[in-house]
């Protein structure tokens, strides 16, 4: 049983990138028919018009690479050999437009050549429908190998063993039909174990194949996996050795026994045949992929680390092995994982994308100056990357080092390739200066499409108080996610900013029904409550928020401002105060308490704990200016020169 892509337009079979490769391997004279000598049919010459007897032999052909290539769906595009495929693909058009003046032989013939190309590129709709009402071997075949979706899970599609056995019965001489019949048994995988009957007829017909071309190394892998099943697996690991010994450069074989050892859970030995194929072929992606998930079964998360690590020195500007890295490295020891980075750039000390990882881990080990000077050496090199710019873009963004933002940004602007990214970050900083005029037109030039950029929109809006725009594209987002709790309440806090509190209480109440664990729709509820003076809901809200999230600090501050508001000065500054336990950095804590005690008139202590936190945070300077909680400190001339 196999997984298949019914998506239409897959263009190119992973393991073609091996020809490109490996050109040389097509000039060899091969003792047996393998993957390399069916693919040359793409380097041949073709001809205006074929005759019935060359489309059969390329629609063969075209077949065994099929059976070679069904189950490795991470498709990898190599232009050399993509345009041959196109110039194929464009012959077959021409002589399809031409179909008329062919005898009705040919005609038969192309389109069974058709279907057969459409399989190989997973087509599987279109090739069956090429062949719905055509009756020759080939045709049956290809509606064979193209199979059916499984009863109970129809998003898995097999071949059919009903089908196969008919496909046998009518060509029983047929080596495609043998093999056809042969993938439909192996198909069924560790069920075939208990499955005797189907494994005494899958035997019955290898031996009646002695008899036939044995030169197919695609018989021979089957074979193979058959005796494994059949229960005999020494015989069968020395069938695969024998078979990689005989091809010792055959990456597709060696790809597929790996494969096949992956599916069996013999994940020792897939990781020695993967890691063959990989040698013979450092530039092809999804082999790292398989690999890694061999290193994971065996694990090994560190040892993925360093193969993708490696992998960036044979294909330097490959971002899926960035982001796997980045997964990676949650299930590996940073200090480990920081050594093998830095090793790696010692051999390509500008590899953008092992800067940027060596930025990353170094955020997580928290040397956050090592980061910075990571990400701003991955941002000088040349090309630019849009990546290193967001890196550092999001690193200054963390640090609140606005200057340094805007001046990356006015770099940023100059690089066509990264301008795009720029709308998004000027829009963020707009807002984070309290200008949204500004972050709406920038926000408006980024991406529309991106839910981050539509987030930052909503938040501009609301900065601007232009709620009806900001509830309209709230709206448009909630059609595409209804159920998304964030985007409820943002539609709720848009509410509560109108003061319509009815509404922005419903939808806090419809994402509770969503997601009744959720600390934010507690929290959200608990500042509704706040607001409309139900302080024992409001308390029961960020209670339970606490109690979720216990590390949840603005939770806990709203809950003293609870106490501020009912003029329980003593129980809010106690409660401030054990915030500052927790994190003594926290600003808004220190701002609170000198808030509770300039409303009782402590106004020297409210002074004291107003300057600590100003020296926390100097955006809380232009508040306190405000704030009508320091009403009575107004006259103070400490007060003026800290709030100046």
């Amino acid at each position: 049983m196999t997984v298949r892509n019914r998506l239409l337009g897959v263009c190119l079979l992973a393991y073609l990138g091996l020809i490109v490769q490996t050109p040389e391997v097509f000039a060899k004279d091969t003792a047996q028919r393998d993957f390399y000598s069916s693919a040359q049919l793409f380097s041949q010459v073709l001809p205006s018009q074929p005759s019935e007897k060359q489309m059969n032999a390329w629609t063969e052909e075209l077949l065994y690479l099929y059976l070679w290539s069904k189950d490795n769906f991470a498709i990898q595009q190599e232009t050399q050999l993509e345009q041959k495929i196109q110039k194929f693909a464009d012959a077959l058009t021409r002589w399809e437009q031409q179909a008329d003046t062919f005898p009705a032989a040919s005609r038969s013939a192309l389109k069974a050549l058709n279907a057969a190309f459409l399989l190989l590129m997973h087509e599987y709709d279109a090739a069956q429908a090429a062949v719905k009402a055509e009756n020759g071997q080939y045709a049956q075949v290809t509606r064979v190998l193209v199979g059916e979706a499984h009863p109970e899970y129809p998003q898995i599609w097999q071949i059919s063993l009903v089908e196969a056995r008919k496909l046998l019965k009518a060509h029983p001489d047929s080596l495609l039909a043998k093999m056809t019949f042969l993938e439909a048994v192996l198909e069924m995988g560790e069920g075939l174990q208990k499955n005797a009957a189907l494994l005494v007829e899958a035997e019955q017909v290898v031996s009646k194949t002695k008899v036939l071309n044995q030169d197919y190394l695609y018989f021979h892998y089957q074979k193979a996996q058959l005796l494994y099943y059949q229960g005999k697996q020494d015989a069968a690991f020395q069938m695969f050795d024998r078979l990689l010994n005989q091809s010792p450069k055959n990456a597709v074989l060696a790809e597929a026994v790996g494969n096949f050892y992956r599916w069996v859970k013999l994940y020792a030995r897939s990781l020695q045949t993967l890691t063959l194929a990989q040698k013979m072929q450092p530039q092809q992606p999804r082999l790292y992929r398989k690999l890694e998930s061999v290193h994971l079964a065996l694990d090994r998360p560190l040892d993925a680390i360093k193969m993708y690590l490696s992998g960036l020195q044979f294909i330097p500007k490959e971002l899926s092995f960035y982001d796997a890295l980045l997964e990676l490295s949650s299930k590996a020891e940073l200090k480990q994982v920081l050594e093998e980075t830095t090793l790696a750039l010692e051999k390509t000390p500008n590899n953008i994308y092992l800067l940027l990882f060596q930025g990353e881990i170094n955020l997580q080990l928290a040397q956050k100056e090592a980061a910075k000077l990571a990400f701003e050496r991955a941002v000088q090199l040349s090309p630019p990357l849009p990546q290193a710019y967001s890196s550092l873009l999001y690193f200054y963004w963390q640090e609140r080092d606005w200057e340094a933002l805007q001046g990356l940004l006015v770099k940023a602007r100059q690089l066509p390739d990264i301008l795009p990214l720029t709308y998004y970050w000027t829009g963020l900083l707009a807002l984070e200066l309290n200008q949204p005029k500004q972050a709406i037109e920038a926000l408006s030039q980024a991406s529309l499409k991106d839910s981050s950029v539509q987030q930052a929109l909503v938040m501009a809006y609301k900065q601007a108080k232009q709620f009806v725009k900001a509830r309209e594209l709230l709206q448009l987002m909630l059609k595409e996610n209804p159920k998304d709790v964030r985007l409820l309440l943002s539609m709720g806090d848009i509410y509560s900013e109108e003061k319509k509190l009815e509404k922005a209480e419903d939808y806090y109440l419809w994402a509770h029904k969503i997601e009744p664990y959720n600390p934010s729709v507690y929290f959200s509820l608990g500042n509704l409550y706040a607001d409309s003076n139900r302080s024992d809901l409001a308390v029961d809200a960020f209670e339970r928020s606490i109690l979720i999230q216990p590390e949840d600090l603005d939770s806990r501050n709203n809950l003293g401002n609870v106490f501020l508001k009912n003029k329980d000065y003593v129980a809010a500054v106690l409660h401030f105060q054990r915030i500052l336990k927790l994190d003594p950095n926290y600003a808004t804590a220190y701002y609170n308490i000198a808030c509770a005690y300039a409303l009782n008139r402590q106004n020297e202590a409210a002074l004291l704990f107003l300057k600590r936190a100003l020296e926390k945070d100097q955006n809380l300077k232009t508040l306190a200016g405000s704030d009508p909680d320091f009403s009575n400190l107004r006259q103070d001339q400490k007060f003026q020169e800290m709030v100046r």
